[in-house]
């Protein structure tokens, strides 16, 4: 028995030129990349008798292409890959004001962060008003953020000499 599968690989490809790129687009069914960040995500379709197979066939097609599978791979039959793609799940997202508001800190202060703080989550979409987060990581970064100053008093400071 075959199936037709739809794949999707989360590439390694600093630097990947547009030649390179429009080579990568020409052998699979599409890719997505991000210069700055140099992820490329790979979408095949294939046809092959088990999953484990399928998952052979696309790693031998995307060592082919020059770039380095760095480890994700989403493996659908094609028939469930399009009902996802036409129904995607809802992101719990927010922009710079939503993020102000669970940081407790100024608009200006979620963009400075964003910009200078390595530790901030990066935007998953960069809009006419502004970049968007997933709320999860606003509130992930909020719960290991360090803010600067001195610490509050509590009360087993009183007993201190």
């Amino acid at each position: 028995m075959t199936n037709a599968w739809m794949a999707e690989v989360l590439c390694c490809a600093p630097k990947l030129t547009d030649e390179m790129l429009a080579a990568v687009r020409s052998a699979v069914h599409d890719a997505f990349y991000e210069p700055d960040s140099g992820r490329l995500i790979v979408v095949l379709e294939l046809v092959a008798a088990t999953p484990r197979a399928a998952a052979i066939d696309v790693f031998r097609t995307v060592g082919a292409l020059a770039v380095r599978p760095i480890g994700l791979l989403r493996l659908l039959p094609t028939d469930e890959y399009q009902r996802e793609t036409e129904n995607p799940a809802r992101l719990d997202l927010c922009g710079t004001i939503e993020a102000a508001e669970i940081l407790k800190v100024a608009p200006q202060r979620v963009v400075q962060l964003a910009d200078e703080n390595p530790e901030f989550p990066p935007a998953v979409a960069v809009l006419k008003r502004g970049r968007v987060w997933m709320t999860k990581g606003i509130h992930r970064f909020n719960e290991q953020r360090r803010t600067p100053g001195r610490r509050r008093a509590t009360a087993s400071d009183d007993t201190l000499p």
